[in-house]
């Protein structure tokens, strides 16, 4: 019973974890996000989705 909590807060931090470890610079925006939605499944995946998200290139004039 209790790994099944333990389990259950990694799913529900898995962006957190993603993010810091991608260096994203939208952390705090991932995380309030999956803080204050993340218990319904579409704000926990648009967390995940920013949180695994590629940055956008910046476009360099030649």
């Amino acid at each position: 019973m209790c790994t099944t909590k333990y389990r259950n807060y990694f799913y529900l931090f898995l962006t957190k974890y993603c993010s810091d470890s991608e260096k994203k610079s939208n952390k705090i925006t991932i995380y309030a996000i999956n803080f204050f939605l993340g218990w319904i499944f579409i704000g926990w995946v648009a967390a995940l989705y920013l949180a695994m998200k590629k940055p956008v290139g910046k476009i360099t004039k030649i």
